[in-house]
């Protein structure tokens, strides 16, 4: 049996056998703008991979291994896709792999073709290896490997000039008590002295001299009482391993993951397939690979009917298309690569039942035992944990389910309820939706309706008047009128209820109407006096797609007329009717059900005109079926219900009933009551409601379970202010400590920009999504918070949150300085850098800023023109500090040159290194600047303030001032 130590040298051994064949390089297929052969190979002094041309040696490409994202052995990538329509299909897939690299968040992709599965597998398991060797070497490291590059890059350009600085200061800083600051060292106690007492750090002898070690250039000087020089001391101070980020707070605590997941933030991707804005941008499955990886666990699918089955896009715009089935696969690849703790499907169901069903069996097929499909404890209180649902996937269904309730006759015997045929309303009160004038839901609501009205009637000098009525987003059964008047679009919410089966559509409670359409006939005819209103209805804007006929509930292009009839017979109602094509060309017929029997009328066309029964004539069948709705076409009987498919669909049910039931005759069903459950309505994704019952967050009763998920837009979230955002925000977060909340950008935001996450994550909202594709502040501050525990996407709510008998932790202040910076990036010329200084949630202290006039490279900001900044933390436990690194501009505004974002509670205290990052949170090689941060207790700090005024009779802000210059220039 081989031991451990055995083993562990066999894997080292294959480790640098495989390092050895990638260093020597292989030759390729390597797809790029064209397929071409080329040597690849890794150069290991820079840590980069060359593509290298086999006749000239000449490099063609070098990628840095530092940016490297993921090596996917993937034959379905886009680079092989477009090979394989030109070149006919890849011979072994398994030899095909693909590079994603880059430091934003659509990230760019090499893909390569080995000449065998082993070559293959040998770069798929060197290239992961490397990447996870870059991540984890020490700042000595990365500084060789920079210089290197830098090396290569002069020599490769033959003229650019190359010089560097790493030391940020002409004259090194006295920390320590010395005469010649440029010729001492830092001895071994000294700087265990510099760790206990500056840092707050305690570590033992052994600790120490490892770390020392580490920034020793020379070997002979790495013994047991190791001495830093000045330069090697500065090395460290500007190092990743002297951080002002604690990385205790970046590891998985294992116990912290038992608690009910309403207990915890939840990393949350709002239309997570979107790489760009919500109107014209592409749709991808690498935005959802991004997303998880990233460490997201709840993504969005807004899923729509395609062609032939259901597509993901933003519905009703011209953000591109890309099908649910690619979709689930990349989920399922991809869901627990980062993280094993559950993942939250947010489906926007918008297809029909047959495509719903064939949604849900893809879901089965894709996930298979993933998929949590019933509860882990039915009779539990809470929701399960992260821990218990490990490996799991959640659908999580966001629909307005509009059912529709009709009356019928019903009778319950022996736990049986026998139901007569529905009874249709005699003011059916959905005419309105074969309107031209009915929009129904719009994509962004008034916003795009906005834009269709200004667009119709400013080209046409619109008339006062002109108007669409839509649907609402926010509630069921309500709508919304817009009008163009006076050059400007006003909104007014039609309100519509009902009450012992009678529907009514009304504008004011006093004008109330049997349908939406008599109330807009109406008010074609009299004026709206209604919130300083005084006009009459007077044209519309006319729906997309609705002039063809054939796309018309109540027209057939091919019905015979026993089929007419027999559709027409079905329905109890006169007045019912439709309109179907006849064999001839150009004639149509138009049925109708009369006095309980069904009448044939001939329509034709003569040139431009449709002719009804040799009587009438109108420009389209639309007007000839408006028309009559209106007036009287036969006896008493008018146009009123049109027989479209699904109203047929729902007639032409074969139910078994014996004939002794209590309604006779009349008898069109049975119901078993002992197999239902009162209230509960299935639908094809319903197995997927385990946990989740999507309710939309307007009003908070006190009747709610924990099952519930409440799904709010940002400008709906309380923001602080008067009493009753107080008492409101204290019933949310009761709520949250129980159940759970989605917040997720307002429809206004086209652009994708995002909002401040910040008031919903105190209110103890869960699931706040943001637009991962947006690099902006907000998405920095939520890439802060789930940096917290590991990157597994969920986040422990603080006590006090989760238990309202706890307190909130004491008040802060933390006091910072910006003493100087290294490495920042920059473009092409001399920059003048401005740091600035920020706490979240803003708490009223103005920004603070530190500037370098044109000194890009070892800006230092020393003396007393800066002295330290302080800022008042009044909730620790969700306070972010953030460091903003600007490129000065006299002529436009300041451009972001790198930024930092950390949670106060993991922040170090002494002289810190901030290693920053690009606007996408993702790391910048070497880029630090040098802080000195002091955090102090309110309640310490004002025992000591105390003190120092009785014996001093100093300010307060004096104090602050001198203890802190006594702290900096001192010893």
């Amino acid at each position: 049996m081989v031991g451990g130590s055995e083993r562990h040298e066999l894997i080292e051994d294959e480790r640098r056998r495989v390092s050895e064949h990638l260093q020597m390089g292989t030759e390729m297929m390597v797809y790029q703008q064209r397929a071409e052969r080329l040597t690849v190979q890794v150069i290991m002094e820079s840590m980069q991979v060359a593509l290298i041309r086999s006749d000239d040696s000449r490099i063609v490409r070098l990628l840095d291994i530092f940016e490297f994202k993921e090596v996917r052995q993937w034959e379905t990538c886009k680079d092989f896709q477009r090979f394989n329509e030109s070149r006919g299909k890849l011979q072994d897939s398994k030899t095909c792999f693909t590079i994603f690299y880059g430091s934003e968040f659509i990230l760019k992709s090499l893909s390569l073709k080995a000449d065998s599965v082993e070559d293959a597998e040998k770069w798929l398991t060197g290239l992961e290896l490397l990447r996870q060797e870059t991540l984890a070497a020490h700042t000595p490291e990365i500084i060789e490997s920079w210089l290197r590059k830098q090396m290569y890059s002069v020599d490769q350009s033959k003229k650019n000039r190359f010089s560097f600085s790493l030391s940020p200061f002409s004259q090194p800083v006295s920390l320590f008590n010395t005469d010649s600051p440029e010729s001492s060292v830092v001895p071994l106690y000294d700087f265990q002295n510099f760790l206990l007492y500056r840092q707050k750090e305690a570590k033992n002898l052994n600790q120490i001299q490892e770390l020392m070690t580490i920034f020793i250039d020379d070997t002979m000087r790495k013994t047991n009482y190791p001495v830093l020089t000045v330069g090697e001391f500065l090395s460290f101070l500007f190092s990743k391993e002297n951080s002002i980020w604690n990385e205790k707070f970046s590891e998985i605590c294992p116990l912290d993951m038992n608690n009910p997941l309403s207990h915890y933030w939840i990393n949350s991707s709002h239309n997570t397939y979107l790489t760009g804005d919500q109107l014209r941008s592409d749709s991808s499955t690498e935005a959802y690979v991004r997303c998880l990886r990233l460490g997201c666990r709840c993504i969005e699918l807004d899923c729509w009917n395609g062609p032939e089955e259901p597509v993901i896009y933003h519905g009703r715009t011209m953000t591109s298309k890309i099908k649910f089935k690619d979709v689930v696969k990349a989920i399922n690849d991809h869901a627990f690569a980062t993280s094993e703790y559950p993942v939250v499907l947010s489906i926007e169901e918008h297809c029909d039942i047959k495509q719903q069903k064939m949604m849900a069996q893809m879901l089965r097929d894709a996930f298979q035992d993933k998929l949590l499909t019933e509860p882990l404890e039915p009779e539990a209180d809470d929701l399960p944990s992260p821990n218990q649902l490990k490996g799991k996937i959640i659908i999580k269904v966001g629909k307005k389910v509009k059912f529709r309730f009709y009356r019928h006759d019903c009778v319950i015997s022996d736990n049986k309820l026998y139901y007569s045929e529905e009874k249709l309303e005699e003011d059916y009160p959905e005419l309105h939706l074969s309107e031209p004038w009915f929009h129904g839901e719009l994509a962004e609501g008034r916003i795009t309706a906005e834009k269709l009205l200004h667009d119709f009637c400013k080209g046409r000098d619109g008339k006062d008047g002109t108007f669409l009525v839509r649907e609402s987003k926010a509630f069921i059964r309500n709508y919304s009128i817009s009008l163009w008047t006076s050059g400007r679009i006003q909104h007014y919410k039609i309100f519509c209820s009902s009450e012992n089966g009678q529907w009514s559509f009304y504008l004011t409670i006093k004008q109330r109407f049997p349908s939406m359409c008599a109330l807009i006939k109406y008010y074609t005819q009299n004026l709206i006096t209604y919130d300083r209103l005084n006009l009459r209805l007077n044209g519309f804007l006319p729906r997309l797609n609705f002039v063809p006929s054939h796309q018309i509930g109540w027209f057939y292009s091919n019905l015979s007329q026993a089929e007419a009839e027999d559709y027409l017979l079905r329905i109890p109602r006169d007045g019912a009717f439709l309109i179907r094509q006849r064999e001839e060309p150009n004639h149509f017929t138009l049925s109708i059900r009369v006095e309980g029997d069904v009448e044939h009328y001939l329509i034709y066309q003569n040139n431009s005109k449709y002719v009804l029964a040799d009587a009438y004539e109108f420009g389209n069948l639309e007007d000839l079926v408006s028309c009559f709705r209106d007036k009287v076409f036969y006896g008493k009987t008018k146009l009123r219900y049109p027989v479209t498919p699904q109203l047929v669909d729902r007639f032409c049910m074969v139910r078994e009933v014996a004939k002794d039931n209590p309604l006779g005759d009349q008898c069109k069903g049975v119901v078993d009551i002992s197999k239902c459950t009162v209230g509960e309505i299935v639908l094809p994704l319903t197995f997927h409601f385990i946990y989740y019952s999507i309710l939309h967050f307007y009003d908070l009763s006190e009747n709610y379970n924990y099952k519930e998920v409440r799904s709010i837009p940002d400008n709906m979230v309380p923001k602080e202010g008067n009493e009753s955002t107080v008492e409101k925000s204290d019933s949310i977060l009761e709520y949250n400590r129980k159940a759970l909340t989605r917040v997720y950008p307002c429809s206004g935001r086209v652009d994708s920009s995002n909002f401040d996450p910040c008031p919903s994550w105190r209110l103890g909202c869960q699931m706040v999504a943001l637009n991962f594709q947006t690099a902006d502040k907000f998405m920095q501050l939520n890439s802060a918070l789930f940096s917290l525990n590991g990157g597994t996407g969920y986040v422990l709510k603080p006590e006090w949150m989760r238990d309202p008998t706890k307190k909130k932790p004491a008040k802060q202040t933390i006091r910072i300085r910006v003493m100087a910076a290294r490495h920042l990036p920059s473009p092409d010329h001399i920059v003048s850098p401005f740091v600035q200084v920020e706490l979240w949630p803003y708490t009223g202290v103005k920004n603070v800023g530190f500037f370098a006039e044109d000194n890009g490279l070892n800006p230092v900001w020393l003396g007393q023109m800066n002295p330290p900044k302080c800022f008042k933390v009044d909730e620790p436990d969700l306070a972010f500090l953030r460091f903003v690194v600007f490129e000065e501009d006299t002529f436009s505004d300041a451009k972001l040159l790198a930024q930092a974002t950390f949670p106060i509670r993991g922040i170090r205290q002494g002289y810190r290194s901030v290693p920053l990052k690009n606007r996408f949170s993702e790391n910048l090689e070497l880029s630090s600047l040098l802080v000195h941060v002091q955090q102090v207790e309110v309640r310490d700090l004002f025992y000591i303030y105390i003190n120092v005024k009785r014996a001093n009779k100093k300010s307060f802000e004096s104090f602050l001032f001198e203890t802190y210059s006594q702290t900096v220039y001192s010893d």
